[in-house]
């Protein structure tokens, strides 16, 4: 009988030869992961005057201008994006090359999630999600939407979360992601998390499983450039309009999620 698999599509520098042999070593013992190498944008050398950037709508709602290192990850998650939605795969499973993990752990909750049940897109079932992070950084406060066992539970999120070390990813979301993934605003673990501008259901799962090396991923430090200071003013409506989006996100997550929250917490 042949073994489920996830496609796993794991970042990695060409010169990170290292962190690729350390994740290889890790995930090799374990065929449910039929891994694909992405070769990242490498933000130290590459040329980013093609790329569809709007500097002042970073600053206007990140504070500041993105590094091109944040460019070149941004664009890596973008590369894998584009060769997901073309495998005909339901789901994809998304790692950096310095997340850390117990990949039996890992496939339990994969496997709770359900998405070995649909292997390719002729399949009709839907997922009350369509990404799913298992490492996220910022408490977030988690609204509990389903229960995996064992402790752990599937959540949305009514504040800020942010983190793209390894998720999960429909066929839908990757295309929606991609329809309006330029111009480039945000970092990628910002963009891939506002639910309420992609329309999308963005879930995690608690307690975290999965962590990474460095607060910024390998990808984001190279090339962290200094950037030119923005003013104080800058700086103070650019967190006014943080609160705003992160209350429309609160709202947007609130409205789809409440009722199987309900569901599982007063209708077991």
């Amino acid at each position: 009988m042949p073994h489920i698999v996830i496609d796993t599509y794991i970042i990695n520098l060409e010169r990170a030869k290292e962190r690729w042999d350390k994740i290889i070593t890790q995930l090799s013992p374990y065929p449910e992961f039929r891994i694909k190498k992405i070769i990242g944008v490498d933000g130290k050398y590459e040329n980013f005057s093609k790329i569809h950037l709007d500097s002042n709508q970073s600053i206007r709602y990140f504070g500041q201008a993105l590094s091109s290192g944040t460019i070149g990850c941004y664009l890596s998650h973008v590369k894998a994006w584009k060769t997901f939605c073309c495998s005909g795969k339901n789901y994809a499973f998304i790692l950096e090359d310095d997340a850390s993990f117990n990949p039996l752990l890992v496939l339990y909750l994969l496997k709770k999630l359900g998405i070995f049940h649909e292997n390719s897109l002729n399949d009709t079932q839907k997922s009350d999600w369509d990404i799913c992070s298992l490492q996220l950084n910022h408490r977030g406060m988690p609204l509990p939407i389903q229960n995996l066992q064992n402790g752990y539970e599937l959540c949305t999120y009514l504040t800020s979360v942010t983190g793209a070390g390894a998720y999960v990813l429909s066929q839908h979301s990757a295309q929606r992601l991609l329809y309006k993934a330029f111009p480039i605003i945000l970092p990628v673990d910002h963009y891939y998390t506002k639910s309420h501008r992609l329309d999308l259901k963005f879930v995690g799962i608690e307690p975290r499983t999965i962590t990474q090396s460095a607060e910024f991923s390998f990808i984001e430090r190279i090339g962290r450039e200094r950037l030119k200071n923005i003013s104080s003013w800058s700086r103070i409506f650019c967190g006014m309009r943080r609160v705003k989006e992160e209350l429309h996100q609160s709202l947007y997550n609130l409205k789809w999620a409440l009722p199987l929250y309900c569901k599982y917490r007063f209708f077991k």
